[in-house]
């Protein structure tokens, strides 16, 4: 097939190929972390968030109607719980005792297990809640096992 092979739509409009590869495909996002945003900086993911070009550690650069605009059917997301010892590669991190010590104890001053399971809590209360304003629908549903994937 040419790379630039093209159909048309019903409007009579030009649809090229990848548009139509992509709209077909299941679209995978394997390398998003927004369980840490939710977590550190309780930020909810149904809404939009602007991204700056500048690196921000506050910002969030996965929300679901990204997800959904780009087309991506699928978030495999990791949760972790944050080594203790990034406070002392990123200054920001260190400030953050400071000015957030209740959100430093609960990721940085208990066992990481109970972090994890916590965040893993959390990431499920913004699947449940987050809905699409224009239909109502959820943007998204966790999956506790592969057959749920079919």
């Amino acid at each position: 097939m040419e790379k630039n092979s093209q159909k048309s739509n019903h409007c009579g409009q030009t649809i090229p190929e990848w548009k139509r590869i992509h709209k077909k495909a299941t679209i995978v996002d394997m390398h998003a972390h927004p369980s840490l945003k939710v977590s550190i900086f309780n930020r909810g993911l149904g809404k939009r968030f602007k991204a700056t070009r500048f690196f921000n550690p506050l910002s969030v650069r996965t929300d679901f109607p990204k997800l959904k605009d780009g087309g991506v059917d699928v978030l495999w997301s990791t949760v972790y719980a944050p080594e203790r010892q990034i406070y002392q590669e990123c200054k920001f991190v260190n400030v953050m005792r400071f000015i957030m010590p209740c959100r430093w104890r609960k990721i940085f001053g208990r066992p990481y297990f109970k972090v994890t399971n916590d965040m893993l809590d959390e990431m499920e209360k913004q699947v449940a809640k987050a809905k699409d304003k224009r239909t109502g629908k959820p943007f998204a549903k966790m999956a506790y096992s592969v057959k749920e994937l079919d």
